[in-house]
């Protein structure tokens, strides 16, 4: 489907939220993923198709996507898309996708993002509160800079239990300074047999973090992971 862009917000040094208009109402849960085409002129050979995890919440009136880009060079998708004038009109797929919050509300959470992964959970948190819902959800977020810090007023709001954990922080930051593994979360995270552990970010990071915390007997069952390739770990 067609769908305009309607405006660009910066969320933090080379993050961008986009907002598009689809040209008709679309339905979709939170924490689903679109397939955005953008035809540019000198396109490289990765082409001019990629999946975006939608950073927005079905409440909301625009589809959103949130957007790293690199500090230098970077694909020549990503270089037409930071430099997309508003009012043009790109091809979005119907969104799709099973990082989604289950059926069960009673389910214990525990969300695990690294840097950009934490978009789906802006998804997901925005809709907690539209809806009012409560649920037992821990968030555990990641980032290298604490400037690279996103939508931290609405997640600590609709999840009360967020730790942020900086990786690289400067002498002024008070909150956590180390790296995400499977210690650090299963100290300060309470699990139990029927938590749910979703993990989002870095292909890299995802994959680390599974197999960390199925070493320390988290059976496979337990998770549901959204690994975004193409991006660094934090």
């Amino acid at each position: 489907m067609k769908a305009t862009l309607h405006h660009i917000e910066e969320e933090a040094p080379n993050i961008s939220t986009f907002y598009f208009q689809p040209e008709h109402s679309v339905i979709y849960e939170p924490g689903q993923y679109i397939e955005l085409t953008l035809p540019h002129d000198t396109m490289d050979n990765r082409g001019d198709r990629r999946l975006f995890a939608l950073s927005s919440s079905p409440d909301e009136p625009f589809i959103a996507i949130t957007n790293k880009f690199a500090s230098r060079d970077g694909s020549s998708f990503k270089r037409a898309l930071k430099q997309l004038p508003r009012g043009t009109s790109v091809e979005i797929s119907i969104p799709r996708g099973s990082f989604t919050l289950p059926d069960d509300p009673t389910i214990p959470l525990t969300f695990i993002a690294g840097g950009i992964g934490i978009t789906p959970f802006r998804s997901m948190a925005q809709s907690l509160v539209s809806t009012k819902q409560q649920r037992s959800i821990q968030l555990f977020y990641m980032v290298t800079h604490e400037d690279e810090i996103m939508f931290q007023p609405l997640l600590t709001r609709a999840i009360p239990e967020t730790t942020i954990v900086v990786s690289n922080p400067s002498p002024s930051w008070r909150g956590a300074r180390d790296r995400l593994d499977g210690d650090f979360i299963l100290q300060h995270a309470t699990v139990l047999p029927s938590t749910l552990f979703y993990i989002s970010g870095p292909e890299s990071l995802v994959t680390a973090l599974q197999r960390d915390l199925e070493s320390r007997d988290i059976k496979k069952d337990r998770f549901v992971v959204d690994p975004f390739t193409g991006y660094l770990a934090a």
